[in-house]
């Protein structure tokens, strides 16, 4: 783990710096992810959690396009 200004991140096997702390969505409604994500974005987050159990995922990346932030700036995880 390696600390900056934006936060703790962890080392990934193939030497990319992932942060440690991200913005989950799980329990977000459908109707208010797509805000919820773009804010979060705006706001500094670069990892956004989220899984398909969630039913939340269209939404999600709904959010990343309407935040204008670059995909390889940012990790999105996701689980089923």
């Amino acid at each position: 783990m390696t600390d900056s200004a934006a936060g703790t991140h962890l080392t990934l096997n193939d030497g990319i710096e992932m942060p440690a702390l991200g913005f989950g969505v799980f329990q977000s409604a459908p109707e208010e992810t797509s805000a919820a994500v773009d804010s979060a974005l705006r706001d500094g987050y670069q990892l956004i959690g989220t899984a398909q159990a969630y039913n939340n995922e269209k939404e999600v990346g709904e959010g990343l396009v309407s935040a204008g932030v670059d995909r390889s700036d940012i990790f999105v995880t996701t689980k089923r």
